[in-house]
């Protein structure tokens, strides 16, 4: 099932402007107490949203961005 090329589509996803992805991380992190720095998660994830998502999430599951 999974070997075969027509059963994926590829969705391209362009990365976001830089106000939109410090946006999103900001949004994800809303909550959270931390001392992250947004322009590192942007920089880290040249603004693709996939990368901002999971970034905050592993931030978060190693206790650098914790809940309130």
């Amino acid at each position: 099932k999974y070997n075969n090329p027509s059963t994926f589509k590829i969705v391209p996803i362009e990365p976001l402007q830089k106000e939109d992805a410090l946006a999103m991380a900001e949004e994800v992190l809303r909550g959270a107490s931390s001392q992250i720095d947004l322009e590192s998660i942007y920089e880290a994830s040249a603004g693709t949203p996939l990368y901002i998502m999971e970034l905050v999430k592993s931030l978060q599951l190693n206790g650098k961005a914790t809940a309130n």
